[in-house]
């Protein structure tokens, strides 16, 4: 939240956009875990990023404080498994807040202290570091997305570009084959929207469709989805319809020194998008907005978290929905990760389907 590139021009394209009469979209509880405390002592300050295996009914779960480590457990809420421990040992994390399971069901954390992409095969017990080579970038994405042996994630430049603005052609996603090596980028940076068509940030969010091989993105500070083709790198779709209680400011602001004043744009002015996924008829843009109560506790649950749905067909808007508790992830169907409660005695998360 560094940044907060806004222009006019977003404004612009939603106004000129007719705006249907919304439906009525409802969350539905696919499932409801309660976590085993033998698990959530390993959990002192929960990082929004939860995930889940691909063909096993295990939930993820990192921790954002010490100890470093990545938290399994099954969709009764027992404890599976504890991937990683604090340190700098060749098992050992110092960082796992960025973090994907594998096709092949590892669990793929970037550890940025480090600088090492590790790879944990919880079947085997052992661990393949790799040197994260991503030729001058960082990655900045919580979610490290796997798709036909590549893996992708948000990256942004090294170069001092965080403390400013960075070049138009910087690209803002990476693809990695099986040994993390960087083999493509994708996209490229236009904070001023003055290419032409739809644009990305830097930072951006995403969700991967492997068997279309195409991406769609978002950005913390927009409230549109636009679909990546990945073989060409173009754009060639984009949502335009703005969800009405996702708050866009005109303001144009790149740094704000004051934290006070930062904290007041957020819960008076700004919605922040923090998650995009898909299912096969769907495309859902999550977001919430601040709020005093948050910046007073740090508690993600006391941000108030909306859905907004798109057919994935044709980019209509269907409407939004707000819900009770905080948004922590996705799994690959589709299903919204929502955190409802965190007491570890009593830790309990959904997962909710748009219908």
């Amino acid at each position: 939240m560094k940044r907060l590139f806004i222009t006019a021009a977003l404004l612009y394209i939603a106004s000129c956009t007719e705006a249907p009469a919304d439906q009525q979209i409802t969350p539905e509880i696919v499932k409801e875990i309660t976590v085993d405390p033998q698990a959530t002592r390993y959990i002192n300050r929960l990082y929004p990023n939860m995930s889940t295996f691909p063909d096993s009914d295990y939930l993820a779960i990192s921790n954002a404080t010490e100890p470093a480590n990545i938290i399994l457990v099954d969709f009764e809420g027992k404890f599976v498994d504890r991937v990683g421990s604090q340190g700098r040992g060749p098992d050992e994390l110092e960082s796992a807040r960025y973090f994907g399971i594998s096709e092949q069901e590892h669990v793929i954390v970037y550890d940025q202290q480090q600088g090492l992409i590790k790879e944990f095969d919880t079947t085997t017990d052992t661990v393949i570091s790799n040197e994260a080579d991503i030729q001058g970038h960082y990655i900045t994405s919580l979610n490290l997305s796997p798709c036909n042996e590549k893996w992708l994630a948000a990256i942004d430049k090294l170069d001092g570009s965080a403390m400013g603005v960075p070049e138009q052609e910087t690209p803002v996603i990476a693809v990695f084959d099986d040994q993390f090596q960087m083999t493509q980028t994708l996209g490229s940076y236009d904070p001023f929207f003055i290419g032409e068509g739809p644009d990305l940030h830097q930072e951006p969010l995403f969700s991967v469709d492997c068997e279309s091989e195409v991406v769609y993105i978002s950005h913390g500070k927009v409230p549109y989805i636009q679909k990546t083709d990945m073989a060409g790198d173009t754009i060639t779709q984009r949502t335009t319809r703005m969800p009405k209680s996702f708050m866009l400011s005109e303001e144009f602001t790149s740094i704000v020194e004051d934290m006070a004043s930062f904290e007041a744009f957020l819960i008076n002015e700004q919605s922040v998008t923090s998650h995009i996924t898909h299912t096969d008829e769907q495309l859902l843009l999550i977001w919430f907005n601040e709020t005093e109560e948050f910046f007073q506790g740090r508690d993600y649950r006391e941000r108030e978290y909306h859905i907004a749905a798109f057919d994935r067909s044709d980019y209509t808007y269907y409407g939004e929905v707000k819900i009770e508790g905080a948004v922590m992830g996705s799994t690959s169907e589709g299903h919204i990760i929502e955190l409802v409660d965190d007491d570890p005695d009593n830790f309990t998360v959904r997962f909710l389907e748009v219908g």
